[in-house]
């Protein structure tokens, strides 16, 4: 029941993200699963976090121009670098999960960024990213400590 429940939010993400979010200038930049996947990572819920990283994925795959499959492999394996700079490198502090968000953010952007991306609009998705990566961990730091 869980794994329809993250599907059907994974559907809906990925409808927002590629129908709302890529109308919108500075929304457009927003990676919905990857800030989600990093987050479940750091509240230990490992496991939702590789069903966010499949689903997403190949919701990615389907509604990208890129070969099929490509991001899937991406965020499966940026799932797994992020579970092991988190359990060998990273305690669960706001800058750990910025830099795993940058570190994440530039892997992700690759096949984009060998197809011709311009620096500012790679620069912008980091910063962007990061900053509702700041903004989500204040909103859910103050609900896990109360």
């Amino acid at each position: 029941m869980k794994q329809i429940i993250i599907l059907l939010l994974a559907f809906v993400a990925i409808m927002t993200q590629v129908s709302v979010f890529s109308r919108l200038s500075i929304l457009s930049n927003i990676n919905i699963f990857l800030l989600t996947m990093i987050f479940l990572i750091f509240l230990k819920k490992e496991n939702q976090a590789l069903w966010w990283a499949g689903f997403g994925g190949v919701f990615l795959d389907i509604f990208s121009g890129l070969r099929f499959g490509i991001y899937t492999l991406i965020m499966i394996c940026l799932w797994w670098l992020a579970m092991i700079l988190r359990n060998k490198y990273f305690s669960q502090n706001l800058l750990s999960i910025i830099w795993i968000i940058f570190l994440a953010q530039i892997i992700f952007s690759v096949p984009t960024f060998i197809l011709d991306i311009s620096w500012w609009v790679f620069l912008e998705t980091i910063f962007v990213n990061i900053a509702i990566a700041i903004l989500l961990y204040l909103i859910f730091s103050k609900k896990i400590n109360q």
